[in-house]
């Protein structure tokens, strides 16, 4: 999302406007998206652990991805 954003130094005292509603939702959901990807990212791990898969190329690429992974 490239849209300019508004200010965040603005009086909370009015009520919550369309567009505060949206970016309190907005951060919620990025949050929400957040933990979700790492509690599958740390999941992936265990379970390649215990199945004794962490030396092939999958995992090696999944390793790179996640540990590089800045998108969010």
């Amino acid at each position: 999302m490239n849209s300019p954003r508004r200010s965040s130094i603005s009086s909370r005292s009015q009520p919550l406007t369309l567009l505060d509603e949206i970016d309190q939702w907005e951060r919620g959901t990025l949050l929400l998206v957040r933990q979700t990807a790492d509690q599958a990212r740390q999941r992936i791990n265990t379970l390649t652990m215990q199945n004794g898969l962490g030396s092939g190329k999958d995992s090696n690429e999944f390793r790179r991805r996640s540990s590089t992974d800045t998108s969010i």
